[in-house]
């Protein structure tokens, strides 16, 4: 049996794939069956089912050749991409007058930028002071974990924890797309969010590569229905970022909706949701414990000018600016024009996972769910005091994985395809190269 020709079934609790049901396989499977004559049968129904049923092992093996067939696919793209952010970071030296950049023991202390120094810093020595809880600590915990995997060197670590996960993130949205969708759709899933201009965050040290991962699997369990581990992965990704846990709303969507949207149908494992806000709660306490403050995490945002505000503000207050601004081709309005398409173009997507030819069915509804609360939490913490109101949101976008679902079904059209790996792709190069380099990306 060919993987390919494998079909899954959406809305059971299945993790493995079902044979094909057509009329032509079932006739095959049946001549091959050998017949039990009425004087042959057991007495026992339960012998018939002991001898048809697979064994442990044997499922363990059909789920491991199932997942590693995922593998197979990913790792050369996954090494493509690593040899070309290597380069980068080799080619990076002919633009500095420091030609030490060009030695080999050199070339990782390039991704020592922004944000890595606080998830290294937290690894090293705990939290110090309360603006740190801006950062949540389970990356961190990864890190510290696996120092000494490399002599104590935190900075390799917590290249290698963002690096493994990344592989392991793009595994998940392979198998989730391959099997809600179908498996050309996961393959250019994973090739356009691996070709997105941010998508260099998933290999430098940030935890954008766990984060997703982790989101990407609880919502993978909760499609197969498999509750108890979903709010589990749901708290580890709540305690990666506090966006985690926005995934309450489609887990609660997705159980209403395999039970008929009947509440007499609800049974007692709709408490495994509550794992999920639970990661919350134990960082604020955490929190009270250590600064006496039990929103320290939220309170620390301020450092970052961020407060809430209205979903449109941050996108209306960043076009005002760069209209204002005289030289069009100047570095704030080159950088806030890339905000700005990034976020009406995810809004875009969104929208057109709802509505139009390219929606998703009513049995995906959750991926819209996801995406909408992710994309509304971003837009509503913006940066209103500082020149650039979107800050970061071009990395945020990364999150947002049911939209590049929506890209990969626009790749059907080859023009599109081919612009937007393009397009894509020469921003990821340059930007991976202005990382490198020391500047600000997002």
């Amino acid at each position: 049996m060919n993987l390919s020709d494998e079909k899954m079934v959406a809305d059971t609790d299945m993790t493995l794939p079902l044979t094909d049901t057509s009329t032509t396989s079932q006739t095959d499977e049946t001549a091959k069956r050998p017949v039990l004559l009425l004087e042959d049968t057991p007495k026992n129904s339960h012998v018939i089912a002991e001898l048809t049923r697979p064994t442990v092992r044997q499922s363990a093996k059909n789920l491991f050749v199932y997942w590693f067939s995922a593998l197979k696919y990913i790792l050369p793209l996954y090494i493509a991409f690593h040899i070309g952010l290597l380069l980068i970071d080799i080619f990076s030296g002919f633009f500095s007058s420091d030609s030490t950049q060009l030695k080999p023991f050199n070339l990782w202390h390039n991704f020592f930028r922004w944000d890595i120094g606080y998830y290294m810093d937290i690894a090293a020595h705990g939290y110090t002071y309360s603006t740190q809880t801006a950062f949540f600590p389970l990356f961190s915990v990864f890190v510290r974990a696996s120092v000494y995997l490399f002599h104590r060197n935190y900075l390799l670590s917590a290249l290698f924890v963002s690096n493994v996960m990344g592989l392991i993130m793009l595994v998940v949205l392979y198998q989730l797309v391959r099997e809600d969708f179908d498996e050309q759709l996961a393959k250019k899933a994973v090739l356009v969010l691996s070709c997105f201009p941010t998508a260099f965050f998933f290999a430098v040290g940030y935890n954008e590569s766990l984060f997703i991962c982790l989101a990407i699997l609880s919502f993978y369990l909760m499609r197969r229905g498999q509750w108890w581990l979903a709010g589990f992965v749901g708290f580890l990704a709540v305690l990666t970022r506090s966006t985690g846990v926005l995934l309450v709303i489609p887990f609660c969507y997705e159980y209403l909706r395999q039970k008929h949207f009947r509440l007499h149908q609800i049974r007692w494992n709709i408490l495994s949701v509550v794992l999920i806000p639970l990661g919350l709660g134990l960082f604020s306490l955490y929190c009270y414990y250590r600064f006496g403050d039990f929103l320290a995490f939220s309170h620390a945002q301020k450092a970052w000018d961020r407060s809430y505000q209205l979903p449109w503000v941050g996108i209306a207050q960043t076009i005002t600016l760069v209209l204002k601004d005289n030289t069009f081709l100047s570095y704030h309005a080159i950088y806030s024009w890339l905000d700005i398409i990034t976020n009406l173009s995810f809004l875009l997507l969104i929208i057109l996972s709802a509505v139009g030819p390219l929606r998703f069915p009513r049995s995906h509804w959750s991926y819209i769910i996801l995406a909408a609360v992710m994309f509304i939490f971003f837009q509503s913490f913006p940066l209103v005091t500082y020149a650039f109101p979107l800050l970061s949101t071009i990395r945020f976008m990364l999150e947002l994985f049911p939209a590049f679902i929506v890209i990969a079904k626009l790749c059907k059209y080859r023009s599109f395809e081919v612009t937007y790996i393009t397009i894509s792709s020469t921003l990821l190069v340059f930007l991976s190269l202005y990382y490198v380099m020391g500047g600000w990306v997002a």
